[in-house]
């Protein structure tokens, strides 16, 4: 799959295995570290608000892996948003968005709304383009804790079963 980087290969099929079986990941992105679930699995995503000590109330950001995936978590969208999107994806510009049905509402926070990203980081990109779907994009701290920049030897593992 990623002929240039074997251990990517390896590290991006073990998280989708991971996050196929209800788990997340932790992965690096081109701001801090994040926590990812595939975002239309509900248990997954619900074991990230467990993880994060996530009030839910509080929405989600979801990853897609690129600007024609957009429609695939949003609806309606305005034409500044493909131009904004035209000019800073990939990139830490996040767009709200009118969300599409499907999207779970523990994303949206029972909102209509969805918070929509692309990475310029390749773990990211790679993770949801193999597992196929958007994966949440949320910060891999407790809620109210600072935000991971670094990852320590302890995290080595990245994945939580």
């Amino acid at each position: 799959m990623y002929d240039d980087d074997p251990q990517l290969s390896i590290d991006v099929s073990e998280g989708v295995r991971v996050m196929v079986n209800v788990g997340i990941v932790v992965y690096p992105t081109d701001t801090v570290y994040g926590l990812g679930a595939d975002v239309f699995n509900t248990a997954a995503v619900e074991r990230v608000f467990e993880a994060k000590g996530r009030p839910k109330g509080m929405p989600l950001p979801v990853l897609v892996p690129s600007i024609d995936s957009l429609s695939i978590i949003a609806q309606n969208i305005p034409s500044i948003a493909w131009t904004l999107a035209d000019k800073f994806w990939p990139g830490p510009l996040t767009l709200i968005l009118p969300s599409r049905p499907e999207i779970p509402s523990v994303i949206t926070a029972r909102g209509w709304t969805v918070a929509a990203r692309i990475p310029n980081h390749p773990v990211p990109l790679a993770l949801t383009r193999a597992l196929g779907a958007p994966i949440t994009g949320t910060s891999a701290n407790r809620s109210g804790h600072p935000v991971p920049s670094t990852i320590t030897a302890r995290a080595q593992g990245r994945f939580l079963n």
